[in-house]
């Protein structure tokens, strides 16, 4: 031991470090070795295992594993069963490598032990090196079946069909058998070398394989195919386009045809069936005009399956775009066709072409058109906008078609739009009308606020709109918000506020409101009021009866008064007796209430015992009692006016108001007292004769004329006044009363209506633009058959318009009798030429007419 120390004393220090090293590495290395051997040994022992059981773990030996041992796998095989390279894997690790690295050395490994699967990969290594080609064809020389077998192990992977033939130039005969194989595989293996062989035989089995039934047969022969007749191949390529089943195969198929064959592809649509018009849109070309035509065609069709490819087709192509933007209010045509392509195209969700930022106004108002009925909501926001910003500027119905858009499928953004609108247009009636009359149902949570807010809007005018579209909402937010405002009063809301919110109340119909409801009766107009008591006795019935006849003893004469007014409105017998005996109350307007409530109710026996009210000592009770008694009394008591306008003691208002009673009345007796007006009362003639003018009844046209036919020429004067008033509605109400031709009536109405200016009035229209107002006018002149109606006639006698003409020609044939020929005499000496000039060529045909006869 000390010599040991003493000779480790002597090793330098450096010297005994690497030995102790070297000792250690020697030392691991035996242990890994071990480690190794015993690794390889269990992973034999897998082996053996796996190929008893027939399974084999990736998860315990992966394939890099695998690759690195892959020797011992390989004489395993050798020794025992060959099923190992497909269960360890090591298979796909030799195609992987011979993909990679195409070595002899690989493809033996794969020909030995894995043909049937690799044949095909060794194939595509010997098309890159020529000595794989050598080895694989020693193979497949001494393995019956290995030619077919090739294909099969390819699965129809894709191959250099030159290079191939090639390769098995001197096997062609074998490959054209394998043309007829049941395996598709097989058969396109055959065909992609064959389209290589010039041979007549060769050929005949291409033209067969045009109908071979694996597509990716068809599809290698149409791309490939080069046979001398054209016109056959073409035939054949446009039968693929049209009716195979596979798309790949159509689209080879149009891809040959559009390469070699463009100058004469030409295809009928109107020929197609459904299926093959669908498979001609699949590859239409947007530079064709005939094919954009189709498209159009197919789109304005009603099958669905075949305007959807045609409105993808359009809208990819921009054509919907161009043709919303094209469109023009001017042409008509065209906006209509346009309208129902682009909803055609929204009814199968194609609306991209809506998002192109087009907007005209006609482009807006298709656009709206469209997406009220169909196509994407998330447009509406977008084009309604654009109205809106435009503050009218378009004009009515851009405007209303964006309500209405947004009214039947607006989503919650548009509807928030719309509302905005409302705010901003609630003074203009036309507009916030008819927003008020399309607001969507079930935005209550959206629309309240601003409905609130213009309910309270004193200014605020569209009130019977609002009243209608608040009444949607449910009671239980609006509640609230009304009987605030009744409670509020008059210090806070005005009278105007109070009534809306009364009857939006009163549309509710609910029985626990009923109270509150009759309380504010004062508050109504008087005919606001019938209206309410006919709704409360609608749905409160006994209760509301009972109600009112209590508030008629109470004291308060302005609330009974209102009471009494509104009871018309339920037409209730029952009431009557309180109403006569309102009629002497104490409070005047209690007594006014009652006289026009007997009125309303049209009972002419007790309202014949109120003409003692015309001697009230109120005067506004006369004035209310002189009005409704005038427009209801019977004739008999009418007489009572005459004196009652007579009397120099009674005031002015009094006598007006009865004048405006008998304006309103139906009897012909209230005519009779207002001409006597008019003949002798200076002070009141102003009134008779106003009053006069709003009667152009049939009834008071012919009172009024019989009264003129014997008047004395100044009060006939007068009474033209009264025509000349009537402006418009009275000619219109006489024009219809000449239709009916009654003979004592004619010649006062033409002179009426000549004297007014009516007959130069149509006279100017037989230049209208319109053919429809020129008949119209000839026609009446034709009826009038005076002097200055015919003078009108024979200017149209050249008119272009041939009913015009026959007008004319109908009026000439009254002229055949003697007061006939004294018109046209008279009107051949008119001082203008043109009017002679026709009246000449009348006589003459007038004249010719009487030869015929």
């Amino acid at each position: 031991m000390d010599n040991f120390i003493s000779l480790v004393n002597g090793i330098p220090l450096p010297v005994l470090i690497g030995a102790g090293v070297l000792i250690i590495v020697v030392i691991a290395a035996l242990i890994i070795s071990m480690i190794y051997r015993k690794k390889i040994k269990n992973f034999i022992k897998y082996l053996n295992e796996a190929l008893e059981n027939d399974n084999f773990s990736n998860e315990l030996y992966p394939p890099a594993f695998i690759r690195k041992h892959s020797q011992k796998i390989e004489s395993l095989a050798n020794r025992t069963d060959r099923r190992i390279i497909k269960l360890s894997g090591l298979d796909a690790e030799w195609l992987k490598l011979l993909k990679d690295k195409p070595k002899s050395k690989n493809v033996k490994r794969i020909l030995k032990f894995i043909p049937a699967q690799g044949l095909f990969s060794c194939f595509l290594a010997a098309q890159k090196k020529d000595s794989i080609t050598k080895l694989l064809l020693e193979y497949m020389g001494t393995e019956p079946g290995s030619l077919r077998q090739l294909p099969l192990s390819g699965g129809g992977e894709p191959f250099d069909g030159k290079a191939a033939k090639l390769m098995f130039n001197d096997r062609m005969d074998e490959i054209r058998e394998m043309a007829g194989d049941p395996e598709w595989s097989v058969r396109y293996f055959s065909i992609k070398l064959l389209l290589n062989e010039e041979s007549d035989r060769s050929k005949r089995v291409i033209l067969e394989s045009f109908s071979d039934p694996h597509p990716l047969v068809r599809k290698s022969v149409i791309e490939e195919c080069i046979i001398d007749d054209r016109v056959k191949i073409y035939s054949l390529l446009k039968e693929h386009l049209l009716d195979d089943p596979s798309f790949e195969v159509r689209e080879s198929a149009y891809k040959r045809i559009n390469t070699d064959f463009k100058d004469i592809h030409r295809i009928d649509y109107s020929s197609l069936t459904a299926v093959q018009s669908l498979h001609s849109l699949e590859f239409l070309d947007p530079d064709i005009e005939n094919d954009i035509d189709a498209a159009l065609n197919f789109l304005e069709g009603e099958d669905l399956e075949l305007r959807f490819p045609s409105a993808m087709f359009l809208q990819e192509t921009n054509t919907l775009s161009k043709m919303l933007k094209n469109v023009s209010f001017e042409d008509t045509t065209n906006l209509n066709r346009t309208t129902k392509l682009l909803t055609n195209a929204a009814e199968v969700k194609i609306t991209g072409f809506l998002g192109d930022g087009t907007y005209t106004p006609a482009a807006l108002y298709t656009a709206l058109l469209l997406l009220k009925e169909t196509g994407d909501r998330k447009y509406i926001s977008k084009y309604a906008l654009k109205v809106f910003e435009n503050n009218f500027e378009y004009d009515e119905k851009i405007w209303q078609s964006a309500v209405n858009c947004i009214k039947e499928r607006g989503n919650e953004n548009a509807v928030v739009i719309l509302l905005k609108e409302l705010k901003k247009v609630k003074y203009n009636d036309l507009q916030v009308n008819y927003i008020l009359k399309n607001l969507p149902s079930n935005i209550e949570f959206l629309s309240f606020n601003i409905l609130a807010e213009l309910l309270k809007d004193n200014n605020f005018t569209a009130r019977e709109a609002l009243i209608d579209a608040v009444s949607l909402l449910p009671e239980d937010i609006v509640l609230p918000e009304l009987f605030g405002i009744l409670k509020a009063g008059r210090a806070v809301f005005s009278h105007k506020v109070r009534i809306t919110a009364l009857q939006i109340l009163a549309s509710y119909k609910l029985p626990y409101c009923l109270q509150p409801i009759i309380e504010q009766l004062p508050t109504l107009p008087v005919v606001e009021a019938k209206d309410f008591s006919a709704l409360l006795t609608d749905f409160a019935g006994e209760t509301f009866d009972n109600r009112v006849l209590k508030l008629l003893k109470q004291p308060d004469g302005k609330v009974r008064a209102a009471v009494i007014a509104s009871l018309p409105g339920t037409r209730k017998k029952e009431f009557l007796k309180p109403i006569k005996e309102a009629l002497s109350d104490a409070d005047p307007d209690v007594r006014i209430a009652g006289i026009w409530a007997l009125a309303d109710y049209k009972e002419s026996k007790m309202l014949n015992q109120g003409f003692d009210m015309l001697r009230d000592p109120v005067e506004r009770v006369r004035v209310a009692a002189a009005e409704a008694l005038a427009i209801f009394g019977n004739p008999d008591k009418l007489n009572n006016f005459s004196e009652l306008l007579k009397d120099e003691n009674e005031v002015i208002e009094v006598k007006k108001s009865a004048i405006t009673g008998l304006s309103k009345s139906d009897q012909n007796k209230a005519v009779d007292i207002l001409i006597e007006l008019i003949d002798g009362n200076e002070e009141l003639e102003e009134e008779a004769i106003k009053a006069l003018a709003i009667k152009p009844s049939k009834k008071a046209l012919i009172r009024i004329i019989d009264n003129m036919k014997d008047a004395s020429p100044v009060l006939r004067d007068k009474i033209m006044n009264v025509f000349k008033l009537m402006g418009e509605s009275g000619e219109e109400a006489l024009k219809k009363l000449l239709a009916e031709d009654i003979a004592s009536l004619k010649e006062s109405i033409t002179g009426i209506l000549e004297t007014t200016g009516y007959v130069e009035h149509v006279i100017r229209k037989l230049s209208h633009r319109d053919p429809g107002i020129r008949r119209s006018a000839a026609e009446f002149l034709s009826m009038m058959g005076t002097k200055s109606a015919f003078r009108g006639i024979v200017l149209a006698a050249r008119d272009p318009d041939k009913d015009v003409r026959v007008q004319v020609i109908r009026a000439l044939e009254k002229l055949s009798s003697k007061s006939g020929e004294e018109i046209l005499e008279a009107l051949k000496n008119d001082p203008d030429k043109r009017v002679r000039k026709f009246t000449l060529w009348a006589m003459a045909r007038t004249k010719a007419k009487r030869i015929e006869d």
